[in-house]
């Protein structure tokens, strides 16, 4: 119980010194505060360019560290290990070839400040354009092996064609072949009958005188030298017929040559078909390289990003870390002020509400301001801001901006005047 009483004594105390600290001093209608220049500065620093592996091909030299154009050679065998693994991520930015800018010089927003060598850069554009026109070839060369197995096909329905007429051919040649040999045996039939007869009249009862008629002896003979030639014709029956034959053989030979060569023909043009599609995808790849390393170019330009004046600047012909200050720049616009209200003291204040900022070595005399921005949100004074609010005390930070022409030096304490709305 006691504890708890002696508990709000001291918030009691706290608040009445707080209270007092306040409005000690304090003039009727006028905030009395401290309050911190802003150093609003914006710095151009390096930036992390991830330069082009080595292409002895197109002559790149292996860049020094992870990133730095100074020349080299391909890794040794013996390197590899844990010391032979480097970061990916590059950790010199590149040399600074020309600083466009030094202290005090006015820049636009765009502006090149200065410019990193792009020596290596410029060599990986060249390196990724000769891998996109080596992808396009690619894709060129395989449309080309593609209409070749077109004109295969081509090829082998004009082979099938021939084969279809040769078949014809076949089979109307063994169509003769077998009514030539049944007319054959028809005629030697006949013929044999017609032998045996004449041998019959001439060799039976004849008549006397002269025999046998040189007339029946002259058909005899012809019928013999018909009957020869009948057999000569039907002996060389079985050489027509193993032509016929061998030919149907060939023509079955063909005909699966002809299948089996469409089959790898089929076969050919879709692989033929899947890998264009997949080079012409590669293809589209490389072409995103190019702008990916056209890109890298245009990051070695370092740009201003505001309007503003350059408080500082590197040197050319220096070695620039990635993120290292390249330079730093003072935007355009008023100078702010950022000091610390309780919510008691802000409830007599408003956007606009006008202000005026002394500082020590200020020769001009106060500066008029205007209350420009208030948090939406409490905290607590940083303990480095000099305030006679006890830093324990939840605040709204409020920013003043200086009217046209007004200066004060960053990172400077001033004194802060502000006219309440019951001041006015």
């Amino acid at each position: 119980m006691l504890t708890a009483i002696g508990a709000v004594l001291v918030l009691l105390l706290l608040a009445f010194a707080v209270q007092r600290a306040l409005t000690a001093g304090a003039e009727p209608g006028v905030l009395q505060l401290a309050g911190d220049v802003r150093s609003d500065v914006r710095v151009v620093r390096a930036p992390a360019i991830q330069y082009p592996a080595p292409d002895f091909k197109v002559g790149i030299p292996t860049p020094s560290g992870a990133g730095a154009p100074t020349g080299g050679g391909a890794p040794s065998r013996g390197s590899q290990g844990a010391g032979a693994q480097r970061s990916t991520q590059p950790t010199i930015s590149g040399m600074l070839e020309t600083v466009y800018v030094q202290p005090g010089d006015h820049v636009k927003a765009g502006q090149p400040i200065a410019q990193l060598d792009t020596t290596l850069l410029q060599l990986g554009v060249k390196q990724a354009k000769t891998d996109a026109a080596k992808a396009r070839a690619d894709v060129a060369v395989l449309g080309e092996k593609l209409d070749t197995v077109e004109e295969n096909q081509d090829k082998l329905d004009t082979a099938r064609g021939k084969l279809n007429t040769a078949a014809e051919q076949l089979a109307t040649a063994s169509k003769a072949l077998a009514a030539g040999k049944t007319q054959l045996a028809t005629n030697r039939a006949a013929i044999l009958a017609g032998i045996q007869q004449l041998e019959g009249v001439i060799n039976g009862p004849h008549p006397p005188g002269p025999w046998p008629p040189a007339t029946a002896v002259a058909q005899l003979n012809q019928l013999k030298a018909a009957l020869a030639a009948i057999d000569a014709g039907l002996a060389s029956l079985p050489a027509a017929e193993a032509q016929i034959a061998l030919g149907t053989a060939q023509l079955a030979s063909g005909r699966a040559q002809i299948a089996s060569g469409e089959d790898a023909l089929a076969k050919a043009k879709t692989q033929l078909k899947k890998a264009r599609a997949v080079t012409k995808e590669v293809a589209k790849g490389k072409d995103v390289l190019v702008n990916l390393a056209r890109y890298r170019v245009t990051q070695a330009t370092l740009l201003s990003p505001v309007d503003g004046v350059v408080t500082e600047a590197r040197t050319a012909g220096t070695v620039a870390m990635v993120n290292a200050p390249i330079a730093r720049i003072r935007p355009d616009g008023p100078t702010e002020i950022d000091t610390y209200l309780t919510g008691s003291q802000l409830q007599s204040l408003s956007i606009g509400s006008s202000a005026t900022v002394d500082f020590d070595s200020n020769p001009a005399g106060p500066l008029p301001g205007r209350i420009a921005y208030v948090t939406d949100s409490a905290e607590f004074p940083p303990t480095s801001f000099s305030t006679n609010i006890v830093h324990m005390t939840q605040t709204v930070k409020v920013r003043i901006a200086l009217d046209q022409g007004g200066w004060a030096p960053p990172g400077t304490p001033v004194d802060v005047r502000i006219k309440t709305d019951s001041g006015r």
